[in-house]
């Protein structure tokens, strides 16, 4: 592991919900668990300006990730929605969605 970085947290929560029957004509829906990851990092580098060293540069990251395991019919889903934040540089803000089987 890097150093400055923090290892993801993750508070899982476990139980299976859901209807053997969705509007009476799709499959079967099922939600299996749902985790929540809590995640931040940081990083110490050499700014230069040409040639020139002008000191350190701090560099660091938080953010959070919410997975979401289901069955829908018979097809595991996993859905994730993950965002996160640059404290230091530019503050942007990252998302990212995914929907894997």
């Amino acid at each position: 592991m890097r150093r400055g970085a923090t290892r993801p947290r993750s508070i899982p929560s476990s139980s299976i919900a859901g209807s053997a029957s969705t509007f009476v004509l799709l499959p079967s829906f099922f939600v299996r668990q749902l985790d929540l990851n809590l995640f931040a990092n940081a990083a110490l580098g050499a700014r230069s300006l040409g040639s020139f060293d002008t000191g350190a540069s701090y560099h660091e990251a938080e953010g959070a990730a919410l997975i979401l395991s289901t069955v829908f019919g018979s097809t595991p889903l996993t859905l994730t929605y993950q965002i996160s934040r640059r404290r230091t540089d530019d503050r942007g803000a990252t998302q990212l969605v995914t929907l894997t089987n």
